[in-house]
């Protein structure tokens, strides 16, 4: 049996946009007669730690979730950097950039177009010393030589991390040791599960998990769980054949057509064999009629249907996930309702947990349709309470669709990145295992090259790192110089003369700097790679465009740059997602650019996707431009008030940008000040309601009444109930702020999914304006490829929709 493999990335590149990071790193192997040679990283260098923790290992492999890669035709397109994964990388001085500040793009909008908008080199010196003081620092604190720079025959290098058994435990579960709370939610799922395990007959019986499911339940239990509840052996869930002894047959599996039809695969299979085997389908969160129609139709009533009505998903101590990743299509494309109730009922979850016995929050108020709707079902389901919740102070709920602008724009903190390029899938990032004596003592399987590496609060080096913008990273000043520089070693104050309980704090204490170094090690790596990939001037370009739009400069020439992205055939879903940024900042489309543009890709990527542009203008992504643009409101997220004349006119979003303060030129990102560090000057218009709602400063919500009617998305509401039996509770219903003995929670609930660079600025909100959010979200939206984007079902493909 092997571990899921749940990403299969044949290369990596991590390094930031905005400081330059030489891939040249001096060797310091005592064993080269003393002599600093330079050599390469290799791009598959990165050696995780494996967790400790027994998650679930399932038989069979699985599809990898793509990475970040340069969609130009080039002989192997699975690979970005490289058409072969072992082969090194040398940038030469041309190809180095210096930091992109803020200011980089301002200077760079007028430029002439055919102008390189590559920055000028640096000198690789500074980087170089850089990273080589880093590894070096790293080297020297560890005696035994775990993390170093090897040069093998082939002159690569490998950052070798330490053995799993000289690790502290860390696993996908953040450490919830302090937030009773939500580990009592964590054990609610898990005893869920216990329980509709408990009801399958026979027992024990084969469990077949689909390859989403495998890494979510991670989040909430482990094999040696699921092993005591029944489960004898398990397997992924693949197409072919299913060889099993089990006279049981379980799947866990998400309701879809694809699932399904494996199933019925694997029962026809059986029946063609002659055997006779019970099977039951577990459904994650509830049966699906039309895939109980499908079964009927192929099978007849030969298998039990129950359901594990999971709901919130505990990511971290401040993060709550529904994983319902076809959600925003489900509500703007089908216009299917029927989820709401899954939120509300995570809301009444929620003031159980918060509230004791169930109080009421005494402050709601959102924007959007659907936020709305779930806000009068839960005023409904809520009568009965006649008590006001202690813990919570306000729930605040936000349709996805009051901001499509800000999952459409590149993210640039550390983890929106690693994000984009690589994936994170529920808290875990799959990494390269290149270390041959690793791989001995870790992967039972031989051949297997691939293992995850757990990232949220519980790594220390990562909360530091996770939510800044990426140029504070790197760099002589950079946050990972300056915490290599800080890595003391223990081990040096020792004199002789210390006592059994001294000697034990200092054991104590190396342990959790060897623990701190494997982090920091594989950081850096992923930092290398990041540079590597954001160096290269196809990024650049893409962010520059962004740009344009965003200050409402040089517009032609992002209509030029869309249609050459079209003719050399990039990736379709990323050139919709630049057509659809253009038609929400500029409010539409011109007609004539927009049947060019249209023409193009049925004739590039195929006649299907008249589809995809039509589902993209139904959800509002993409608008055409017509004569009632201007007073058509609704009919599009940022209507245009200058009928589609694409110049540098006004549109709504101009308005808004200068009535919040959207974009600026001159951010701070090493030590921000504004919530714009994210995107390196704009800021996610979310998060700036978000700011202005729980402001005193700014006088709440009723000095921007014009700019949220402006907004797209439906109503605005707001409802406070203050309760005379809690005199020592005060609610201001302007600042929604909230006086108690302890910090209450403030709960951001995003209908339509979250990005990661909004996480990361709510979070900079909180400890600026001292408040506790805890921020929940029907599934986390990345960048990084079209099946977890906001794209989710709207491009189409007609042999694997996601939901039936």
């Amino acid at each position: 049996m092997e571990e899921p493999s749940s990403a299969d990335q044949e290369d990596g590149g991590v390094g930031g946009y905005t400081s330059s990071m030489i891939t040249k790193i001096k060797n310091h192997n005592n064993s080269n007669n003393g002599n600093n040679k330079y050599n390469t990283i290799s791009h598959n260098s990165i050696n995780p730690i494996h967790r400790t923790r027994q998650s679930l290992v399932i038989v069979g492999g699985g599809s990898p979730p793509k990475h970040f890669n340069r969609p130009i035709p080039r002989g192997d397109d699975d690979n970005y950097i490289t058409n072969n994964s072992t082969t090194t990388t040398t940038m030469s001085n041309n190809e180095k950039r210096k930091s992109l500040p803020a200011s980089f793009f301002k200077q760079h909008l007028n430029k002439d177009k055919d102008k390189d908008t590559t920055p000028s080199s640096e000198s690789p010196n500074k980087s170089s010393n850089n990273l080589s003081f880093m590894f070096k620092k790293l080297n020297n604190n560890n005696n035994n030589k775990d993390i170093n720079i090897n040069n093998n025959n082939n002159n690569q290098n490998n950052v070798t991390i330490p053995q799993q058994q000289q690790q502290q435990q860390l696993t996908q579960l953040p450490n919830l040791t302090n937030n009773e709370p939500l580990e009592r939610l964590r054990e609610s799922n898990r005893k869920g599960l216990g329980d509709v395990l408990s009801l399958v007959k026979p027992s024990p019986f084969a469990l077949i998990i689909d390859a989403k499911t495998t890494s979510l339940l991670n989040l909430i239990t482990d094999v040696v769980f699921l092993k005591t509840n029944g489960a004898d052996k398990i397997y992924k869930l693949n197409n072919g054949r299913l060889d099993t002894d089990c006279q049981s047959i379980v799947y866990l599996l998400r309701p879809t057509f694809e699932n399904i039809n494996i199933v019925i695969g694997h029962v026809n299979q059986h029946r063609l064999d002659g055997l006779k085997k019970e099977y039951t389908i577990i459904y994650i969160p509830r049966i699906n009629l039309k895939c109980e129609r499908l079964l009927e139709e192929h099978l007849g009533c030969t298998i039990t249907s129950l359901e594990y009505p999971l709901d919130l998903v505990v990511l971290d101590n401040d993060l709550l996930s529904l994983e319902l990743p076809t959600l925003y299509s489900d509500l703007y494309l089908d216009h299917d309702k029927s989820q709401l109730s899954i939120i509300t009922k995570s809301i009444q979850k929620l003031q159980l947990l918060y509230g004791g016995g169930g109080g009421r929050i005494p402050h709601i108020k959102g924007k959007g349709h659907y936020s709305k709707l779930v806000f009068d079902s839960l005023l409904r389901s809520n009568q009965h309470l006649t008590t006001v919740s202690k813990e919570i102070d306000t729930l605040m709920l936000i349709d996805r669709q009051v901001d499509l602008i800000t999952p459409l724009c590149t993210p640039l903190t550390f983890e929106g990145l690693i994000d984009d390029f690589f994936s994170i899938n529920n808290n875990e990032h799959v990494l390269e295992n290149t270390s041959k004596k690793q791989q001995q003592q870790v992967v039972k399987k031989p051949g297997q090259q691939k293992v995850s590496y757990p990232l949220h609060s519980g790594d220390k080096i990562y909360s530091q790192l996770r939510d800044r913008n990426f140029s504070s990273l790197v760099g002589m000043n950079g946050i990972l110089n300056m915490i290599t520089k800080n890595l003391d070693d223990p081990q040096s104050t020792l004199d002789g003369s210390e006592s059994l309980t001294t000697i034990k704090n200092i054991i104590r204490k190396v342990n959790a700097q060897r623990l701190e170094e494997n982090s920091l090690s594989i950081h850096i790596a992923l930092s290398i790679q990041i540079q590597t990939i954001t160096s290269d001037k196809y990024f650049s370009n893409i962010l520059v465009n962004e740009q344009r739009l965003l200050h409402n400069q040089d517009i032609h020439l992002v209509e030029e740059y869309i249609e050459e992205c079209i003719m050399r055939k990039e990736l379709l879903w990323r050139v919709l997602k630049l057509m659809s940024l253009y038609s929400l900042v500029k409010g539409s489309i011109n007609t004539r650019l927009y049947n060019r543009l249209k023409m193009r890709i049925v004739q590039i990527y195929g006649c299907e996707h008249l589809i995809t542009l039509n589902n993209l203008e139904k959800v509002g992504l993409l608008k055409e431009a017509t004569t009632s643009s201007s007073s058509s409101m609704d009919s599009s997220p940022m209507s245009s008030t200058d009928n589609g004349n694409n110049n540098q006119s006004s549109t709504i979003f101009n308005w808004i940008n200068e009535e919040l303060e959207l974009v600026k030129e001159d951010i701070d990102e090493l030590e921000p000040k504004d919530i714009g560090f994210v995107h390196s000057g704009y800021a996610p218009l979310s998060c700036r309601l978000i700011q202005h709602a729980f402001s005193r400063k700014l006088d709440g919500w009723k000095g921007i009444e014009s700019i949220l009617k402006a907004l797209p998305g439906g109503p605005t509401f707001e409802e406070s109930y203050p309760s005379p039996s809690l005199p020592q509770q005060q609610i201001n219903t302007n600042s929604t702020t909230t006086t108690t003995t302890t910090t209450p929670k403030t709960i951001i609930y995003f209908i339509g999914g979250v990005t990661r660079t909004e996480i990361s600025a709510i979070r900079f909100l909180g400890h600026k304006m001292k408040r506790d959010f805890l921020i929940i979200t029907t599934k986390i939206i990345s960048n990084g490829n079209a099946s977890s984007s906001l794209f989710t079902n709207l491009i189409e493909n007609f042999n694997n929709r996601e939901n039936p």
